[in-house]
């Protein structure tokens, strides 16, 4: 809209409409080659992903040429808030890491040539292998899929020797990736192995899953407004839920719920949770809900909380028991096993009489009763008397 209220040229305000919605149209049509990406290993998603690939140059060409004409045109009219470029920096993202794909997607050069020394008596073969333009992984979880699918395509499903595909393997891997190597003889027979250990390590769901969920809970929010940031927030959230997605986990909706709600336990009830599951199972918020409920079962029977205040008060049979402890060389006596002349019957009475009452005030006649005559002590209050 303009900012000073003077009419819109008709003619101008239809061409920036076309236009518009032509830039759109490519940049839709350059995001959906770029989620390509996620999906390589599949070989109906590399055919797509090739057949697309011829009219990327001209897309992104056409893409500068009409947000340059568009920002003409909106000068012209004097709108008040004009698109910018911010959508070619965007774009040049996606065309960049397309085309780096393409490039590492080129056909594996051919086999190696194998020179025969003739003057060896055993005919050794001497074999140097090409290296291949192939992105290292080093056991960064977040990169296991583009290390494994492009890896997959260019060597592994290649009719190739083992041998060449081993050494290509082990040249590719570094850090904590290459210590699953450790202690395995590297040869042709344990290539498949070797290939194996990394598959079931890293090509793990849920572990993929919880890592993209990682980087969109851990994104950092900003304040004010900025470009950048806005920039960061496309590529690394946008990536990361178009990576979670690609993973196709049955009922994605609920795996959130999980781990949020696994986020808030602690980490002996984590660790405990995770023993109950199986190895490829994706759990679920109804299992970890369930597990919550009988984990606080269970504890509450093993330590049960604080039911009052402690007492020195001991049940026998249908009475109450107790425990007196007198200072002096005399140590500690009991009112049951010591008859002590110190204590007149008087006192002992009441004391009995007391305690009992606390116990169990309705049998407190007959308790009395009972207590004052405990070890044949036959105890007559002076005033029965």
């Amino acid at each position: 809209m303009p900012t000073d209220g003077m009419e819109i040229d008709p003619g101008l305000a239809a061409e920036l409409k076309v236009l518009t919605s032509k830039k759109e149209l490519i940049f839709t049509q350059m995001q959906g080659i770029y989620d390509l990406l996620k999906k390589l290993s599949d070989k109906s998603t590399l055919q797509t992903f090739n057949r697309k690939l011829h009219c990327i140059d001209s897309m992104r060409a056409e893409f500068s040429t009409l947000l340059e004409r568009i920002n003409l045109l909106e000068a012209q009219i004097k709108v008040g808030r004009p698109t910018g470029f911010s959508a070619l920096e965007s774009m040049d993202d996606m065309y960049g890491a397309i085309k780096q794909a393409e490039v590492l997607l080129k056909p594996a050069p051919p086999p190696p040539v194998i020179n025969v020394d003739s003057g060896s008596s055993s005919g050794t073969q001497h074999i140097k292998l090409q290296r291949l333009e192939l992105p290292s992984f080093n056991g960064t979880l977040a990169d296991w899929p583009l290390f494994f699918s492009l890896f997959k395509v260019n060597v592994h499903d290649m009719d190739i020797p083992k041998s060449h595909k081993l050494q290509h393997l082990l040249s590719h891997l570094t850090g904590r990736a290459q210590l699953i190597c450790a202690g395995i003889t590297p040869t042709e027979d344990n290539y498949d192995v070797i290939w194996n250990l990394l598959v079931a390590k890293y090509e793990d769901k849920r572990c993929l899953a919880t890592n993209y969920l990682d980087l969109i809970f851990n994104f950092k929010s900003n304040k004010t407004e900025s470009g950048k940031h806005l920039g960061l927030f496309s590529d690394q959230v946008g990536a990361a839920v178009a990576a979670l997605k690609a993973l196709e986990i049955p009922n994605l909706e609920d795996f959130i719920l999980f781990y949020i709600g696994n986020s808030k336990l602690d980490d002996q009830s984590r660790r405990l949770f995770e023993n109950s599951l199986g190895p490829q199972e994706i759990p679920s918020f109804d299992k970890l809900l369930q597990f919550t409920q009988n984990q606080s079962k269970i504890l509450s029977r093993i330590n049960p909380g604080p039911s009052g205040a402690k007492a020195d008060f001991k049940p026998i049979g249908s009475g109450c028991s107790y425990s007196s402890h007198q200072g002096g060389k005399g140590g500690s006596s009991s009112a049951y096993g010591n008859k002590s002349p110190m204590m007149s019957s008087w006192f002992l009475a009441l004391y009995v009489a007391f305690l009992v009452h606390l116990c169990s005030p309705m049998s407190y006649l007959g308790t009395l009763s009972q207590a004052v005559s405990i070890n044949q002590w036959q105890l007559t209050p002076s005033w029965v008397m």
